[in-house]
């Protein structure tokens, strides 16, 4: 009875932000808040606490957030003495110590942190948001305004310094580049923490390509609309992704390529020509799961701008009150192929004359006893079969 007393009573302490509201001296750094949960399905839960006035001729105001570990709620005012360092949670000790009021989010607490630092900005000259997460600058690039006063400090540690953002300035260099809405997509889309990335396409390849291309520039713009249609997000965002990876023929005008699909058999007979066994996993996706990608990106943009939308609807299903990401709505492999593939072997055996064997593949769903689960020819967890197959 008392395990379930203090597991109820823990769960409510779940995705809290502490807000202390007294003012105090900033001389040192011991009055910055520090979050902390994470729970055992392994789901951060944040919280971040606001001392306000580093300094009170200027009125500057602190929103801090830090990053998640496995540790009890520690807010502290910045006029109060240092409380001892943050220690795992105990059954005794799972309380936001300190705060004048909690904040509750229902999900990750990035936006909510942005907003509130928008929120202050518009009273006070200077804001501080100190946080490791680069999400949250990101949000704030897009949502503040062009004369805002906030910067963002990530703490350094015993061997790097501290690095400070000024937003204003950040925003100003981004428009005479012409890429201050893009912002966001750029960031979605090269892979964050609720979106997946692009295989070996990282965020400065993408950003690079980005400043290239005006039109590649405007189809990145349409992930800001809400009213947008659904299929032009899936087609502006694949037009974006055919644009990472450059071929030869397509380039000297002796192929056109509409598709993800398309510039895969491109790319895939320009490598084998060049060595008999090509990197498989450095071709595009295909273009159903490069639509799905595309689909969590623009959700999670929207997010970010304060929209809330059905996940569901854009690149998610939900399993058991879980929300998974979608890969790809089509077969790993065509039927026509999985019949020329598979093997008619015993479930139990796929072993020295298995037709699979014999080629160095695996067995799979495709084969038409064993179905890769039975056998000795197989690889573990179908999770890894989109991997292997894509």
């Amino acid at each position: 009875m008392i395990r379930k007393m203090e597991e109820r009573r823990m769960s409510s302490l779940d995705h809290h932000w502490a807000v202390p509201k007294q003012k105090g001296s900033q001389d040192s750094k011991d009055g910055d808040g520090e979050v902390v949960t994470k729970n055992k399905d392994d789901s951060c839960h944040l919280s971040a606490a606001i001392a306000e006035g580093l300094d009170e001729q200027e009125g500057n105001e602190n929103l801090v957030k830090s990053s998640c570990h496995d540790s009890g709620i520690d807010i502290r005012d910045a006029d109060q003495p240092p409380l001892p360092p943050i220690i795992p949670c105990t059954k005794k000790r799972r309380l936001t110590k300190n705060a004048d009021y909690d904040l509750t989010v229902r999900a990750d607490a990035d936006y909510m942190i942005a907003a509130t630092a928008i929120d202050c900005d518009k009273t006070e000259p200077h804001v501080t948001v100190i946080a490791r997460d680069t999400d949250i600058v990101a949000i704030l690039i897009a949502n503040a305004t062009d004369d805002t006063g906030i910067t963002v400090t990530k703490p350094g540690t015993q061997t790097t310094a501290d690095e400070v953002f000024n937003i204003r300035a950040i925003r100003r260099h981004l428009a005479r580049q012409g890429l201050l809405e893009c912002v966001l997509f750029g960031h979605a889309m090269s892979g964050c923490d609720t979106t997946s990335a692009i295989h070996m396409k990282g965020k400065l390849t993408l950003w690079d390509t980005l400043k290239k291309s005006q039109a590649l520039r405007r189809l990145a713009e349409l992930f800001n609309d809400l009213h947008v249609d659904r299929g032009d997000i899936g087609e502006a965002g694949e037009k974006i992704m055919m644009s990472l990876y450059p071929s030869e023929r397509v380039s000297s005008g002796q192929c056109v390529v509409h598709t993800m699909d398309d510039l895969r058999e491109v790319l895939y007979r320009e490598r084998t020509e060049k060595t008999k066994l090509p990197d498989l996993s450095t071709l595009p996706s295909t273009s159903d799961a490069a639509a799905q990608h595309c689909y969590r990106v623009y959700l999670q943009v929207q997010q970010w701008l304060g929209n809330d939308l059905d996940p569901t609807a854009w690149g998610w299903r939900a399993e058991n009150g879980t929300l998974t990401p979608i890969p790809t709505t089509k077969p790993a492999v065509p039927p026509e192929l999985q019949k020329r593939l598979s093997c008619k072997c015993s479930p139990l055996g796929c072993r020295v004359s298995c037709p699979c064997r014999k080629r160095g593949d695996v067995c799979g769903p495709w084969c038409a006893k064993c179905k890769g689960e039975t056998c000795t020819n197989t690889i573990e967890g179908p999770e890894d079969w989109g991997t292997l197959l894509d």
